[in-house]
């Protein structure tokens, strides 16, 4: 389970990953990713959160 925020307007679902999808001025930009169908907006957030993770562990490994 990762935080993310859905909301819903007009029979369209919005989704932002708290940690993920902040601004530049630091706001989460809610309406990063949407779809009329919340099933599939849901697989399509998953594998946008995959990636973002697979992302930070490939960062750390060049650190290191």
């Amino acid at each position: 389970m990762y935080p993310g925020v859905i909301t819903r307007e007009d029979e369209v679902y919005y989704i932002g990953l708290v940690d993920f999808n902040k601004l530049e001025d630091g706001t989460v930009d809610y309406y990063h990713s949407f779809s009329e169908d919340l099933e599939k907006e849901g697989t399509a957030v998953r594998e946008v959160l995959s990636l973002e993770l697979a992302d930070l562990l490939d960062m750390k490994k060049r650190v290191t």
